[in-house]
Formats: C-alpha cells, structure tokens, sequence
C-alpha cells in the first residue's frame, strides 16, 4: 500500500520530531506498507533533512510556501499551492490512502479525496478551530476560524476514520451523530525510553546552570494563544515567593528569550535563580532529568478537555510530578484519580496548595524513586503501543 502523510508542521519544528516521526516509523514497519510519502509545510526556504528521516520506505518531499505576502491572503494563496502540489503528488504516486497529522492537514486530506477519491484519516483529530477562538487568537467571524470550522465539518463526515487523542473529545463526537465505529483514541505519546530519567544527565545540566540543592522546576512550551501569557509570570512569581531561596526555573522555548528574560525580571525575580534558553528536541530529556517539577501552562477553555499535550508525556516519562491547569484533556482527570502532580484554578486560590502537593511528592521520595512511580502513568497512558495497537487494527486491515 502507498501512502501519503501530511503534516502541517515544519520537518524542523519539535511537534514533527515528537509526534510524526515515531508514527513514521511504525508504518515502516508494517509489511503492508510499500511506500509512504511524507509532506511537510515549509513556510520558509532553509528546511533540513536530517539523518532521523532515514527510514525504510519513508521519503520526505517538503512543501514549500510560494508566497512573499505575511497576511491572509498570503496565507490562502499558500493552502491552494500546498494541497495542489500534495494532489498531484498523490496522484503520481499511485497512492491508496492519505494520513493527515491534525485537523489543519486533513482539510488538505479532504481535498484531495474530494478530487481524486482517495480516502483518508485523521490522526490528532481536535477542535482546532475552537482551541483558536477561545485563545483569543481568531475571532468568530475571522476568515480562518470559518474556513477552518467548516472543514472540520467535513473531516467528520468523510474520513474513513477519525483519531482523537482524549476519550473526553471521541465522547462528544459520538454525542453529535459520528459514527463511534470510525474512531480510535491515539493520545499524545512519547518515547518512553528516550525520554527516562537519567541521574549523569541531571548532575551535568545540574553543574553547567549552578543549581545546587534547589528544588528545580522546568516549563517547557511556548507563551500566549493556548498557552497562559502573563498568567505564567504570575504563576512562576508564586512558586519563587512560596519557595523562597530554594527554587530554581528552568524555561525551555522557541519564543524570545531576551523578552521572556527581562519580564521575569520586570516581576521582581532574580536573574540568577532562572534559565531560559532553547535546546534541540534531543536535549530535552536531559533538562528534564535536572528539574524535580514541571509546569504545564495551558489556558483551559471548554474544548480544552479534548488536548492531550505532548509535553504531559514527555514530564511523566521523566518521572517528572506536573502542577497544571483543571480541565485539560484527559490529564486532569488522571492527575486527580492517580497522581503524578497537581491540578489547581487560576481563577480561585488554590495555586498554593498545588505547590504544596508538589514539594510533598518532591520530598516523598529520591527522584530515582519518585521516577519510577510517576513513569508508570506515562507507560499506561502514553505508550506507542497504543498507536501500534490502533495502527495494526486500522491499517494493517484496511483495503482501498
């Protein structure tokens, strides 16, 4: 079987790494798979092909933005480009089915089987459009938010099949009339391996920031849209005051750095006490090994139920306890029944208290112990074999 598989991410932006090339790589593995032919949306032109896409039977073909207009209608005249090269693509290639990483890829997934007949899926199938409006970041009547409402639309009503990565969002697709026996549940996952927690790792790390015996918390992730802007210093501040001289920040991200720097200082925080800096996607594992607690920041809103952050995974396969917001996919829940950090409201006043939970699970136990007992989360509920599992039963079986 030919396949191609979109996605809407940059081959060098950290969300392929994590949750396309592990998936990649189990189609690879699939002795119904002849080829797959794997497209990224390059919005620039200085894209890398690295070594890590050596994979059998998997040839990367970038995408790359046509336009020099940084506005809606460059943007337009980029999704006509991008899903009629993909079109003509799949057509050359003879391929037998489309996979679409995210609802923005699979409305180019939906095109082209539209055109040309070709059925496709929808992997990380969320509420895009609703996850947008209610950041703040599109407005209801906003060209993107409508165009991007509608093909969601679509995607449910013509996928051969949908995955949505919290059961909360397969429960409410099943209330609004799809077809329950078309959707598998995929969450988020991570390498559970490449992800450990490493005791050389968080000496070195340890040493080269001058964190000594501090308890150490580490936020990795962007600021604003989804994520809490200005609602994150105040939430660092919190954790700086309730800590006192024995804690330590550590902040991993794509954003500016030098801006993020000089807010944490505008609030009062001393620049000797935090980090900020951004790493390859491979260095992460080592900067988690170096915390004892991870921030997980996002801006809960009613679909936000339906995220299963990637990040979550990669904290709890670290062995890493996360304080973060109520209402995020099925995370909060799990935190609540089963451990592995703290939920709190921002809107009430009870950020204190998650702390609280935090420095008890931090002094429960060493961090080698307190590793073990948290990665079993990760094993249970962010393990590939979950994906495998699903891709074995859906694939492996299907005939176009």
């Amino acid at each position: 079987m030919n396949i191609i598989f979109i996605g809407n991410w940059s081959i060098n932006e950290g969300l392929t790494d994590a949750t396309i090339i592990p998936h990649l790589k189990i189609l690879s593995g699939m002795p119904i798979v002849k080829e797959v032919i794997f497209c990224t949306i390059e919005r620039g032109n200085d894209y890398i092909i690295e070594s890590k896409l050596r994979i059998p039977k998997i040839t990367h073909v970038p995408i790359n933005s046509k336009s020099h207009f940084n506005s809606m209608v460059g943007s337009a005249l980029d999704f006509l480009s991008y899903r009629n090269q993909i079109l003509d693509i799949a057509i050359n290639h003879q391929s037998e089915l489309i996979i679409c990483r995210g609802s923005p890829a699979g409305s180019i997934g939906y095109y082209i089987h539209k055109k040309s007949g070709i059925p496709f899926f929808v992997e990380s199938f969320e509420p895009h459009a609703d996850y947008m409006l209610e950041s703040g970041v599109w407005r209801k009547y906003n060209l993107k938010y409508i165009m991007e409402k509608y093909w969601e639309e679509k995607q449910k009503k013509y996928a051969k099949g949908l995955m949505p990565v919290a059961n909360n969002y397969r429960q409410k697709l099943v209330m609004e009339g799809v077809d329950a026996s078309k959707l598998y549940v995929i969450p988020c996952s991570v390498e559970l391996e490449e992800f450990k927690y490493m005791e050389e790792q968080r000496l070195a790390i340890r040493r080269k920031l001058n964190i000594e015996d501090e308890i150490t918390g580490i936020y990795v992730g962007k600021f604003g849209g989804i994520y809490y802007s200005d609602e994150a210093y105040k939430i660092f501040y919190t954790a700086f005051e309730y800590f006192k001289n024995n804690f330590k920040l550590i902040i991993l991200t794509p954003d500016n750095r030098f801006q993020i720097r000089n807010k944490l200082i505008e609030i009062g925080v001393n620049k000797e006490i935090f980090f900020v800096g951004s790493v390859s996607h491979s260095e992460v594992p080592s900067y988690l090994s170096a915390a004892d607690f991870a921030f997980s920041l996002y801006r809960p809103s009613r679909s936000k139920k339906f995220l299963s952050p990637i990040k979550n995974g990669e904290y709890w396969a670290n062995g890493l306890p996360i304080i973060m917001t109520k209402g995020i996919g099925d995370d909060s829940k799990i935190i609540d029944s089963e451990g592995g950090g703290e939920t709190f409201d921002f809107e009430g006043n009870d950020l204190i208290k998650a702390l609280q939970k935090i420095q008890v699970i931090i002094q429960s136990g060493s961090r080698e112990e307190t590793f073990k007992e948290i990665r079993g989360i990760a094993s249970r509920y962010r393990n590939f074999n979950i994906a495998q599992k699903v891709y074995k039963k859906v694939y492996s079986a299907y005939q176009s």
